[in-house]
C-alpha cells in the first residue's frame, strides 16, 4: 500500500511539473534568422523617385501644355512640382499634401480649373482635416469633366473611393469605373518605358482599393494584362496577383471550419496558378520585390512549407530592403491562425529592430508586431511588456528619435510612434522627451492607439504622471507595479487626496481611486455616479475623439467614424442598470452621412476577439433623414429588438438594463424594448463593461453625456418569455437594490480542487490493485 501511495505521489508530482511552463510566456520569443542588411541596396525612397519621375513626364508635362497660356500657369507648375516632391519624400504617409492646401486655395481663386490641379487640391484639402466635405465638390467636378487624362482620372477615383466609404455613400459605380480606367491604362501610354514598376504597384493598389467581388471583373482585367505589350515579368506579376484574388473569392473570408470542400478546391486551384505565374515573374526579374512578396501569401494559403515563407521574404527584401508589403505579408502569415504564433511574430519583430536601419521603416516592424499581438489579445501592455520585447522597442524609439535627415512629415510620424512605444514599455522619461519634441501626435499614431483600445488623453496623462510632471508622489503611484500590496496603494491614494496637487494631477489621482473602488461601491446596491475625469484613464476606446469638458461632461467630437465606442475598462458579471442623458449638437451644421447618425449606451460590452465580433448590447438612438428610431442589438440590427420611433429632445434620457438574461430599454420615457431575451440577440458573454457609442457622428459635431449613474440590482423573476422575443407592454419588473454579496459560483464551472482529489483517489485505488495483482 505504501509503495502504491508513493507511486501515485510521484505520478501526480510529475504531472504537475509537466503542466507548468518551462519558462514564463514573456521569455519564449522564438529566435528567427537575422535579417541581412544591405547598406547600399534599393529602398522605398528609390521607388518613390521613380514614381516622381513618371509623374513629371505623364502628369506635369501634359499639364504644362494645357495651361501654358494662362496667367496662373507658372504658379500651377511650381505647385505641382511641390506636390510631387512631397509625395516622393513621404513613403508611408497616406495624406502628405496638407502643407500645400493654402497655396491651392489661392491658385483656384486665380481661376485655375485644370483637372490635375483640382485633383491635387482635393487631396490637399482632405489631408488637412480628413473631412470628406472639404474635397467632395472638387472631385465631383473633376470626374464630370469630358476627355479626362487617364492618369488624372485614376488619381481622382482612387482619392474619391475612400472618402465615399467614410461618408457612407454608395460607390459601386465609382469602383467599376476605376477598374475600367486601370484596364485602359494598360494600353494607352499612361505608363511609359521606365515606369514598369509604377504600373505594377498602381494596378495592384487600385484593385485592392476596389475590393472586387465578381470574378468576371478580375478575369477580364487579367485578359487585358495578357494582351498588353508589357515585359513578361510585369504581366506574370499582375496575372499572379489576379489569381490570388480569385483564390480568396473562391474560398471566402470565413474561418476555415466554415469553408466547404468545393471552396477549398477552388482556392487551391487558383493558388497553384498564382504560384506558376509568380515564380516565373521572380525568375524573370529577381531585382524586383513585388512577385516574391506576393509568393508569401501563396505559401501561407497552401500551408505546406513553413520555411518557404521566409525564403520568399528574403528574396523580396534582397530586391528592396524596406519593401513594406513583404514585412506585412510575413507578419500576417506568422499569426496563429495561419502558420505561426505570437511568439514567432515578436521574434521576427526583434530581428527587424536589430537591423538598426533607422533611415528606413524596418526597425518599426518590432512595434507593428507587438501592436498586432495586442490587437489579437486586447492587452497592449502585456504584449509590449514581455521580456524580449521591451528592450527592442526602447531601442527602436531611441533610434528614431536620434535619426537625422528624415523628411519632416516622416520624422514626425516616426517620432510620434516612438513616443507611443516608449510609453507602452514603461519608459515614461523617453516618452515625455518624444512628446516634447513633436508636440501633436501624428494621426497614424492615434489610429494605432485605437487599434489597441487606447487613446490620447490617457497616453498624455500617464506619461505626465510617470515622468514626474505631476510630482514625485503621483509618480510613485503611477510606477507602482500591479503586484503592490493593496494596502500600500490605498494609503498612498489617501495621502494624495489631502495633498496640494495641480488640477491635472488631482484628476489623475481621483480617477485612479474611483476606478479602484467602483465594484465595491456597486456592491452596496445603490446608484453610483460615474464622473469622467480629464485623462479618461480607466476607459478604453475603439475610434473617434472623446474628451471631458471643464464641467465634467463627457464629450464625443465627431470625425465621421462608422462606430466609436468608449467603455470603462472594469468588466464585471452581475446584472446592471444605467441611466444617463445624451445631447447631440451640430453647431456648424455639418452635412450628415446618407446613412444618418446614432448614439447610445453599452452594457456587457467586450471588444472584438479573433474570430468573433464585439460582444455586448448597444442601446441606440438613430437619426435618419426624416425619422428617429430606437433599437437594441449586439452587432447586427437585424438580430436586435424591433425598432421603435421616438422624439429626439435636446437632452435624451436613457434607462437601460440587463437582468435575468433579459433587456430593458427606455428612451425619453418611452419603452423601446422590454423583457427581450439575450439569447435572441446572440450575446455570448456573461461579463462586460459599461460604456457609450457613437455612429457616423458628423465632423466636429458633439455628443454630450451627463448624469451617468449605474447600479447593480436583483430582479424578481419575470414571466416566461416567448420563444422569440417581442416588444410588450407588460408591467415594469420590480427592482430591488441588492445587498452586498459575493458573485454566485457558476454552475458550469468545475471545482478543480475536488476534481484533483477524485483523480488522485482513482489513481491510488488503481495502483493498489495493480501492485496487488503483481504480488499474487
Amino acid at each position: 500500500m505504501f509503495r502504491g501511495i508513493l507511486l501515485v505521489t510521484v505520478l501526480l508530482g510529475t504531472s504537475f511539473l509537466w503542466a507548468l511552463p518551462l519558462r514564463p510566456p514573456e521569455q519564449r520569443l522564438i529566435e528567427v534568422p537575422s535579417i541581412e542588411v544591405k547598406k547600399d541596396g534599393p529602398t522605398e525612397r528609390d521607388y518613390l523617385l521613380t514614381e516622381k519621375a513618371w509623374g513629371e513626364r505623364r502628369l506635369l508635362t501634359p499639364g504644362k501644355e494645357r495651361w501654358k497660356n494662362t496667367p496662373w500657369g507658372a504658379s500651377a507648375t511650381a505647385l505641382v512640382e511641390s506636390a510631387l516632391e512631397l509625395q516622393a519624400t513621404s513613403t508611408v504617409i497616406v495624406h502628405p499634401l496638407w502643407p500645400l492646401a493654402d497655396r491651392f486655395r489661392q491658385l483656384l481663386k486665380e481661376g485655375a480649373d485644370d483637372p490635375l490641379l483640382l485633383t491635387l487640391a482635393a487631396k490637399a484639402y482632405y489631408a488637412e482635416r480628413q473631412n470628406w466635405r472639404d474635397s467632395r465638390e472638387l472631385l465631383e467636378r473633376v470626374l464630370n469633366m469630358p476627355d479626362l487624362p487617364t492618369a488624372v482620372e485614376a488619381m481622382a477615383l482612387s482619392t474619391q473611393i475612400p472618402q465615399l466609404m467614410k461618408q457612407g455613400a454608395e460607390y459601386r459605380y465609382v469602383r467599376s469605373r476605376l477598374v475600367e480606367v486601370m484596364i485602359k491604362a494598360l494600353h494607352d501610354g499612361t505608363y511609359d518605358a521606365g515606369a514598369e514598376v509604377v504600373l505594377v504597384r498602381h494596378q495592384i493598389a487600385a484593385l485592392i482599393l476596389v475590393g472586387i467581388t465578381l470574378p468576371s471583373y478580375l478575369t477580364r482585367w487579367q485578359d487585358s494584362v495578357d494582351s498588353s505589350a508589357w515585359p513578361e515579368w510585369v504581366k506574370l506579376t499582375l496575372r499572379g496577383f489576379g489569381e490570388i484574388e480569385l483564390a480568396w473569392l473562391e474560398r471566402s473570408s470565413d474561418w476555415a471550419v466554415k469553408v466547404k470542400d468545393a471552396q477549398w478546391e477552388g482556392f487551391a486551384r487558383h493558388l497553384s496558378k498564382a504560384r506558376e505565374h509568380l515564380v516565373k515573374a521572380w525568375q524573370a526579374s529577381p531585382d524586383r520585390p513585388e512577385a516574391a512578396a506576393l509568393m508569401i501569401t501563396v505559401t501561407m494559403g497552401e500551408c505546406e512549407d513553413f520555411d518557404e515563407l521566409r525564403l520568399w521574404f528574403d528574396r523580396s527584401i534582397q530586391a528592396q530592403f524596406d519593401y513594406q508589403q513583404a514585412y506585412n505579408k510575413l507578419l500576417w502569415a506568422y499569426r496563429p491562425r495561419w502558420c505561426g504564433s505570437h511568439e514567432l511574430m515578436l521574434g521576427f519583430g526583434r530581428a527587424c529592430a536589430a537591423t538598426k536601419r533607422f533611415d528606413t521603416g524596418v526597425p518599426a516592424q518590432m512595434f507593428y508586431a507587438a501592436m498586432d499581438v495586442a490587437d489579437e489579445n486586447n492587452d497592449a501592455f502585456e504584449a509590449f511588456g514581455r521580456e524580449g520585447v521591451r528592450e527592442p522597442i526602447r531601442a527602436m524609439a531611441k533610434g528614431y528619435l536620434e535619426q537625422p535627415g528624415l523628411p519632416a512629415q516622416l520624422q514626425h510620424f516616426r517620432r510620434s510612434t516612438a513616443a507611443l512605444g516608449a510609453w507602452l514599455v514603461g519608459d515614461y522619461a523617453l516618452a515625455d522627451q518624444a512628446l516634447t519634441e513633436i508636440g501633436s501626435l501624428h494621426y497614424c499614431t492615434i489610429e494605432f492607439m485605437h487599434q489597441m483600445l487606447l487613446h490620447e488623453p490617457r497616453f498624455r496623462g500617464e506619461v505626465a504622471a510617470g515622468s514626474g510632471k505631476y510630482g514625485s508622489e503621483v509618480q510613485k503611484l503611477a510606477l507602482m507595479p500591479k503586484t503592490t500590496d493593496e494596502a500600500l496603494r490605498d494609503q498612498l491614494l489617501e495621502d494624495l487626496a489631502k495633498a496640494d496637487l495641480s488640477e491635472d494631477a488631482r484628476a489623475y489621482v481621483e480617477e485612479t481611486g474611483e476606478a479602484r473602488s467602483l465594484l465595491e461601491r456597486l456592491n452596496q446596491g445603490e446608484w453610483v455616479k460615474i464622473i469622467p475625469r480629464k485623462h479618461l484613464k480607466s476607459f478604453i476606446q475603439t475610434a473617434g475623439r472623446w474628451e471631458v469638458s471643464e464641467d465634467g461632461t463627457l464629450v464625443a467630437v465627431g470625425d465621421d467614424s462608422t462606430w466609436s465606442a468608449l467603455a470603462m475598462d472594469i468588466p464585471f458579471e452581475h446584472d446592471v442598470e444605467m441611466r444617463c442623458e445624451i445631447a447631440f449638437e451640430n453647431p456648424q451644421h455639418a452635412e450628415l452621412s446618407p446613412k444618418g447618425y446614432g448614439f447610445g449606451t453599452l452594457l456587457r460590452w467586450a471588444p472584438r476577439v479573433v474570430g468573433d465580433a464585439e460582444d455586448g448590447i448597444r442601446f441606440m438612438a438613430f437619426s435618419d433623414p426624416g425619422s428617429n428610431r430606437g433599437q437594441a442589438f449586439r452587432v447586427k440590427p437585424e438580430l436586435g429588438t424591433p425598432t421603435q420611433p421616438f422624439s429626439q429632445q435636446e437632452w435624451n434620457s436613457f434607462l437601460v438594463r440587463i437582468a435575468k438574461d433579459k433587456v430593458h430599454y427606455e428612451l425619453n420615457g418611452q419603452i423601446i424594448a422590454e423583457q427581450y431575451a439575450l439569447e435572441d440577440m446572440h450575446l455570448t458573454g456573461t461579463t462586460g463593461r459599461i460604456g457609450f457609442v457613437s455612429h457616423r457622428l458628423p465632423f466636429d459635431a458633439k455628443l454630450k453625456i451627463r448624469n451617468i449613474r449605474v447600479r447593480k440590482f436583483v430582479m424578481a423573476d419575470p414571466p416566461a418569455a416567448p420563444a422569440k422575443s417581442e416588444v410588450t407592454k407588460k408591467p415594469k419588473p420590480i427592482l430591488t437594490p441588492s445587498a452586498p454579496q459575493s458573485p454566485p459560483a457558476s454552475s458550469s464551472m468545475l471545482r478543480w480542487d475536488y476534481l484533483l482529489l477524485v483523480l488522485a483517489l482513482i489513481a491510488l485505488v488503481g495502483t493498489h490493485f495493480l501492485l496487488k495483482s503483481r504480488q499474487s
